[in-house]
């Protein structure tokens, strides 16, 4: 027991030192202070971009994630115990040192607002366009996308913060040159976000067709959805035009499926020739069922939007105004009918104020004048209210598989050790065709 107690006291301390080392981020020491840094500065000469302001706080954060995120072979990690146990100090005085003492007898508690501000250096986009970064090429490129699940379920934790949400529709950005599928001169980081999220569901479902990627990017679309406010006139295209998609291949299967019940050897409630179902049967059925998820989804995040934001979206009801007929189809749907309603209704009240306006030939000026100025008499009691849509990340059981691999990318990436490549055994289960090159994201 006191052996339990003496480790348990040992990876919280051992964790506080880090996160604490990470949030005062301490510059290193003048190149003059000492004959071994200069030595290291000598020998890392050619990675100075690598090098951040506190190499101390890159250490120990690096530290810091590949203890918290080993196994403990059939034993529990105290590290991430510690983790789990970790309390947001924010509305205490203490500083971060005087809290660092009482974690032997407390429990452990560190100042959240200052990690996150840490990360983020006060703007979002320094934390997010990385990340934003990464995602985009792995879509676009179509390698790393093993990587590809780590990044968005970081997207995912940081899109459970309202507040994160809030921010990244405020800052206002030039799209980063790396952004080349269309010419915007601004826009604010949350419509890059749903931009970017909207490519990552069209690519996967065109090429890999991998259900966590689509259903998560979705998830992380509903958490934003509450506190979207001035929708770029893009995002909002994009957005119908997804709902269009997806709808137009639920309805195919839908047909497909009519037909394979309708056929005697292909139905899925009668048997084939050798008694059992086929392969194919039980694969439309699964794909069926993925597609009328996603539809509902968005359904439910265009809900959102209009519920809280309707006011501040004027782009979005332009968007719905001009493809109003494709919501039609699912009127009297069991699943979407609810979900339908709301947009039919937001969708009758603005056309209705513009044939009453009567304007001739109006431009897209025009008309969107106009929702403004009906926006601005709009009752939020006239949509029925569903409960707001969350999504949180869960992590699974056999997380090591997809996060070990990429926390020892960034430590072969960001140590400064000399590491052989031959024998980078992990790397290689995170990309079949590991480069040394292929790990060149920021931290």
């Amino acid at each position: 027991m006191a052996a339990l107690i003496e480790s348990s006291h040992f990876s919280k301390g051992m964790l506080g030192r880090l996160l604490e080392n990470f949030i005062n981020q301490q510059s290193p020491p003048a190149q003059r202070a000492g004959v071994f840094y200069n030595a290291y500065s000598m020998l890392f000469s050619s990675k100075d971009h690598l090098i951040k302001s506190s190499p101390l706080a890159e250490k120990s954060i690096l530290l810091l994630m590949t203890i918290a995120g080993q196994g403990a072979c059939g034993h529990e990690n105290d590290f991430r115990k510690a983790f789990a146990a970790l309390e947001d100090s924010s509305s205490r005085s203490q500083s971060p040192s005087t809290i660092l003492s009482e974690m032997s007898t407390n429990p452990m508690q560190m100042p959240f607002k200052s990690i996150y501000h840490s990360i983020i250096k006060t703007d979002p986009d320094v934390l997010m366009l990385p990340l934003l970064h990464l995602i985009y090429e792995a879509v676009e490129k179509k390698t790393n996308y093993s990587q590809l699940y780590i990044l968005l379920t970081i997207l995912l934790i940081l899109s459970q913060d309202d507040v994160h949400n809030e921010n990244s529709h405020k800052v206002t950005i030039s799209p980063p040159a790396w952004f080349t599928e269309r010419i915007i001169r601004f826009v604010t980081l949350g419509d890059l976000v749903m931009l970017i999220l909207i490519r990552v569901i069209q690519a996967n479902i065109s090429r890999h067709r991998d259900i966590y990627f689509h259903t998560t990017s979705l998830a992380i679309l509903a958490n934003m959805s509450s506190t979207i406010i001035g929708m770029h006139s893009v995002v909002a295209q994009r957005l119908v035009n997804l709902y269009e998609l997806i709808s137009k291949k639920y309805s195919k299967l839908s047909k497909q499926a009519e037909m394979t019940e309708s056929s005697p050897t292909l139905s899925l409630d009668k048997p084939n020739h050798d008694g059992v179902n086929t392969e194919h049967d039980v694969t439309q059925e699964m794909e069926l069922a993925v597609y009328s998820d996603l539809i509902a989804l968005l359904l439910e995040i265009i809900n959102s939007v209009l519920t809280h934001t309707l006011k501040s979206n004027q782009q979005l009801v332009y968007a719905l105004l001009h493809r109003r007929a494709m919501f039609s189809q699912f009127r009297l749907h069991a699943r979407f009918s609810e979900l339908i309603q709301n947009i039919d209704t937001v969708i009758a009240h603005f056309h209705g104020r513009l044939i009453e306006a009567d304007l001739r030939t109006p431009s897209v000026d025009d008309i969107l004048k106009l929702i403004d100025e009906t926006g601005l008499r709009w009752a939020p009691g006239n949509l029925k209210e569903f409960p707001d849509v969350k999504f949180q990340y869960e992590e699974e059981t056999e997380y090591q598989k997809f996060f070990v691999p990429y926390i020892w990318s960034l430590v072969y990436q960001h140590a400064h050790i000399y590491w052989n490549p031959t024998k980078a055994v992990l790397l290689y289960l995170l990309d079949p065709d590991f480069q040394i090159s292929h790990f060149t994201g920021s931290l």
